[in-house]
């Protein structure tokens, strides 16, 4: 499971990546925005990613669960 890497995940899910130099970057939360906004927020040094408008949050197996409406216990 340690094998996998959030590289890997945002591959998977073809959403982006951060500019260089930069930790984190912003997409379109699944959960709360129409597209237009970007309020999630993943940071690919920490694995883990946020969005401060409707509080999901998690590591990077939620992060590929949540955009492939992948139901979890959480």
């Amino acid at each position: 499971m340690d094998d996998i890497t959030i590289w890997d995940v945002l591959s998977l899910l073809k959403i982006g990546e951060p500019k260089y130099g930069s930790s984190s970057f912003n997409v379109a939360c699944p959960c709360c925005d129409d597209g237009r906004d970007k309020h999630l927020n993943i940071n690919v040094v920490k694995e883990v990613f946020r969005c401060p408008r409707c509080g999901v949050s998690g590591g990077k197996l939620k992060l590929y669960a949540l955009f492939m409406n992948i139901p979890t216990n959480q």
